[in-house]
């Protein structure tokens, strides 16, 4: 069984720089692993361990945890790695779009919620006299989800991402997207609650012009 190796120097490839990199354990004695390369590398470049991708003789070096001989690197050897350094605003950029995709996912389930039970009422599993007040009920209730949906969507609209940050804009699109279906599916909600609550209506003035 090979010796640990607490020390490597390796060269690192990243798009068109070579670095020297030697490689030391960031902490505790053992076998140099994935990890302490990352971290190496994440210093010379600036590009956060989360965002590298690093290849090795034609093979990812996935796995953090891994021991650098275990992956084939020995004193020389070549890495190269993919990945961007860290933007700022690109960063704050993103964290506001995946807050507001947070609050669409909230909101969404709420939504499921209501569907559940408009289709609990059309298919007959609430009490008949209860029914015009829970349709009352629903009716507010998908208002406000709507409400909360627009407020997303200007949000979204009030935000001006550069081009070059596609990731990002590309998320925001998405978003914005699956907004547009869930209004169109809350406007459908909105048409069957008032249509059952009509249905209910009509047959109440039948029913009054039978006693009549």
């Amino acid at each position: 069984m090979a010796a640990p190796i607490d020390k490597l120097s390796i060269t690192l490839v990243h798009a068109s720089e070579k670095y020297r990199l030697e490689v030391t354990k960031s902490e505790g004695n053992g076998d140099l692993i994935v990890l302490d390369l990352l971290e190496a590398a994440q210093k010379v470049t600036s590009v956060p361990i989360h965002a590298q991708k690093l290849i090795c003789k034609g093979k990812s070096l996935s796995d953090p945890n891994q021991s650098l001989q275990a992956a084939g690197l020995k004193a020389g050897a070549k890495v190269m790695m993919i990945g961007r350094k860290a933007n700022p605003d690109e960063e704050i950029n993103q964290k506001a779009v995946l807050t507001e995709e947070t609050k669409v996912e909230n909101i969404s389930k709420k939504q499921k919620e209501i569907v559940k039970e408009v289709e609990g009422i059309a298919n007959g599993f609430l009490q008949g006299d209860l029914i015009p007040e829970a349709l009352d009920k629903l009716g507010k209730r998908l208002a406000v989800c709507n409400e909360e949906f627009m407020r997303v969507m200007e949000k979204l609209d009030s935000m001006s991402i550069p081009e070059e940050q596609k990731t990002v804009r590309s998320k925001k699109k998405t978003l914005i997207h699956k907004l547009h279906a869930s209004l169109d599916q809350n406007d459908e909600l909105k048409s069957q609650i008032e249509d059952r609550k009509a249905k209910i209506k009509k047959i109440g003035r039948a029913s009054c012009r039978e006693r009549v």
